[in-house]
């Protein structure tokens, strides 16, 4: 009971929940930037694929 009462103290001094809102805060902006990172690698490989299904189709589109 005295631990839970000294950790319920801790966690409400203003210091440390400002401390843990900014590390969320970067948590959330790291996550953020590596989503955008990712979704930029996965649609510059979806565009490639595209230009390249396009330039092999081309010869075929051109035919009919």
């Amino acid at each position: 009971m005295t631990a839970y009462r000294s950790h319920a103290k801790s966690t409400l001094n203003p210091a440390i929940i400002a401390a843990m809102n900014t590390a969320r805060s970067h948590v959330t902006i790291l996550s953020a930037a590596v989503r955008k990172r990712q979704w930029r690698i996965i649609s510059h490989k979806n565009f490639a694929v595209k230009v390249r299904l396009g330039f092999l189709m081309a010869p075929f589109g051109s035919v009919s």
